[in-house]
């Protein structure tokens, strides 16, 4: 019903650009170049993303944490434009990096900085290869380990480059890959470059669990 509605207000809106055609939007001396302006751009915009711009491009005010506050506002002219108000509104977060309120002044993650910081310092400064790993690694790689319910874990900070090149020098061609169908695009291509066999099961599904039956993986 929701796509209905939505290519319903897509042919509403070309018959209007097509009868009521904004003079703004006509482009002049134009012969031997590309247009300036996408047709279904303009469409898109004025008659569709318009409706819905109120939940776009919130100001917010504060850290987005956990819950983040965002200033209230009000339209007069159907979306066109907003006004301001005196007021705010929470709610709760689901699109920052900062949901775990690393970045709060206040919490369990800013009341403990100045203790860890004594502790373990600013940072470890080196590579784990060298000089850069502490009691915390390990203790978070036992936890892994004892979560996963594997003899061992290993842990580093993330990236494509590091996913990528760093699992052809754990796993070879002699090595089988349970990978979910969801994993980033540096694990597959780590898992490709190393030449192991990979087997692909079904995000949140019971493929992994058919899989061990399968191929008896359980020992």
């Amino acid at each position: 019903m929701a796509c209905l509605g939505f290519y319903f207000l897509i042919f509403i809106g070309l018959i209007n650009h097509i009868v009521f055609t904004p003079k703004v939007a006509t482009e002049k001396n134009r012969k031997g170049y590309p247009p300036l302006y996408n047709k279904f751009d303009s469409i898109f915009l004025r008659y569709v993303f318009r409706r819905v711009k109120d939940i776009f491009n919130r100001v917010v005010c504060g850290v987005p944490g956990a819950k983040i506050d965002i200033i209230d506002r009000v339209t007069h002219d159907s979306c066109w434009s907003f006004e301001l108000l005196d007021t705010k509104s929470t709610f709760l977060n689901l699109g920052s990096y900062n949901y775990l309120g690393f970045a709060q002044s206040e919490g369990p993650c800013a009341d403990d900085t100045k203790d860890i910081i004594k502790k373990y310092g600013w940072a470890v400064g080196s590579s784990r290869q060298e000089l850069g790993t502490n009691n915390l690694h390990l203790e978070l790689e036992q936890l892994t380990a004892a979560f996963l319910g594997v003899d061992d874990a290993i842990v580093f900070g993330m990236g494509f480059a590091t996913n990528a090149l760093n699992l052809p020098s754990i796993i070879n061609s002699e090595c089988l890959v349970l990978s979910d169908e969801y994993n980033h695009a540096s694990v597959i291509l780590g898992i490709r470059l190393s030449g192991a066999t990979s087997v692909v099961y079904k995000h949140n599904g019971n493929g992994l669990l058919n899989i061990y039956k399968t191929n008896n993986l359980s020992s």
